[in-house]
């Protein structure tokens, strides 16, 4: 199985650790030197591969806004794991309590790491994930703002481009990275994930996550959506979710459909109003859910379902897919979640390979048009095509394509077959 690790090198070189002691895994390295990079390379380089996994949810954002998945995408959360080793040694240069500017991660992440470790803490100055093309000049802007005033003495960043681009600077700067161990789990899980097919994790759902105050008092509104934000953030983080401040009022989630309906039971519950609302009395909480092929549209479709909420006069949780809407527990036969099929299963084991590998195989046979020869079949996988012949081989004895005609070469050798996906196959597995 080979899976594209987009990220910095340093990033990259971490999978490919954690892949030496995976035996089925292969990673391909995606370099880049900004995040801004990120929806390119998965653009053009995601049919290579099995799956995509992405240093971290800024570049996973981005790339997932612009760009279609084709194959399945995974992201690392926030870096948490790395942030005691990043006080391990920024602490060798300190004497006391220090003022100092973090990124990305919430107050609980730092909250919890500082109880963990020993390490003194003045005046801490925090820089939420807001996912954006210019997030890493906003967080070079925020790190430079508090550093210049004398406000702080040294900052802590996720994002290695401005880690790189403050030390170049000759500020004091330390990068939380994610710990071998974290990626190792992190993928290991996903592993898991790639087993089954791949369809529902080819789709995206945005949720919008407004709380509404009219029923509570005036005092108390700053603390309750305070409280709230805690809640939301508290459960995210316990669920590996991502969710991010989208706006001063409004909290923004992206996951794939499919853990999305494992999360919400078939959109029959909705568990993290009940974090977000259950620590807050007398908040109401009105969430919209979009699902579509990319960020940018789910969002559309989740701000159409906040909508959906606010005409029927009900806090209830909506749904909408583009072109329908239903309130949560309102289960319609279509929005199921899918379970592996048993017939893609077997193929792809009569083929010998994954799952995600044979639906990549259909997807590169649905860009050809047929009749299509081996070596046009491994210039659309860019592989070898003494490789590409072999498994057309095993494609062609498993039923799935057949041999259209055969074509003269054009210098001396033996005719070349051009192949065609069996229609029959094609209507039960969308060839």
């Amino acid at each position: 199985m080979i899976i594209g690790a987009i990220g910095p090198s340093l990033m990259v070189d971490k999978f490919s650790i954690v892949a030496r002691d995976i035996p089925e895994v292969t990673i391909r390295p995606l370099w880049y030197e900004t995040m801004l990079e990120a929806p390119r390379i998965a653009a053009e380089r995601q049919m290579e591969v099995d799956a995509l996994y992405f240093s971290g949810t800024s570049p996973y954002f981005l790339a997932a806004s612009a760009v279609q998945p084709l194959v399945p995408w995974f992201y690392l959360d926030r870096p948490v794991s790395g942030l005691p080793f990043a006080f391990l040694e920024a602490r060798r240069f300190l004497a006391g309590p220090v003022d100092l500017s973090i990124d990305t991660l919430s107050e609980l992440d730092i909250n919890d790491s500082v109880l963990d470790f020993d390490f003194p803490i003045g005046n801490l100055y925090t820089y939420p994930l807001r996912p954006s093309v210019h997030y890493d000049d906003d967080l070079i802007g925020f790190h430079l703002s508090h550093l210049r005033s004398g406000q702080t003495k040294l900052c802590m960043t996720c994002a290695y481009v401005v880690y790189r681009k403050l030390r170049e600077m000759g500020f004091p700067v330390f990068l939380i990275s994610p710990t071998i161990r974290a990626i190792r789990e992190a993928m290991t899980s996903s592993l898991k994930v790639l087993e089954s097919s791949d369809e529902d994790h080819l789709k995206l759902v945005v949720g919008l996550f407004v709380p509404e105050l009219s029923f509570v008092p005036d005092d108390q509104r700053e603390e309750t959506e305070h409280a709230f934000r805690r809640a939301v953030f508290a459960y995210a983080k316990q669920r590996d979710l991502f969710v991010f401040q989208r706006n001063p009022s409004t909290l923004q989630s992206v996951q794939t459909y499919s853990r999305f309906l494992g999360e919400t039971d078939n959109f029959r519950k909705t568990p993290i109003a009940n974090a977000g609302a259950g620590m807050t009395p007398g908040l109401r909480l009105r969430i919209g859910y979009g699902v579509a092929s990319n960020v940018k549209i789910a969002e559309m479709y989740a701000e159409k379902a906040l909508d959906m909420g606010l005409r029927k006069e009900s806090a209830a949780c909506y749904l909408f897919d583009g072109e329908n809407g239903w309130a949560v527990g309102e289960l319609k036969p279509s929005f199921v979640l899918a379970q592996p099929d048993p017939g893609f299963r077997e193929l792809s084991q009569r083929i010998n390979a994954t799952p995600s590998t044979l639906s990549r195989y259909l997807k590169a046979f649905r860009l050809l048009d047929a009749p299509f020869s081996a070596a046009e079949f491994s210039s659309v996988l860019d592989i070898h095509p003494k490789s590409a012949r072999k498994i057309l081989a095993r494609c062609l004895n498993a039923g799935f394509i057949r041999i259209e005609s055969t074509r003269a070469p054009l210098r001396k050798g033996r005719p070349e077959n051009l192949y065609a996906c069996d229609p029959n196959v094609g209507k039960r597995l969308n060839c």
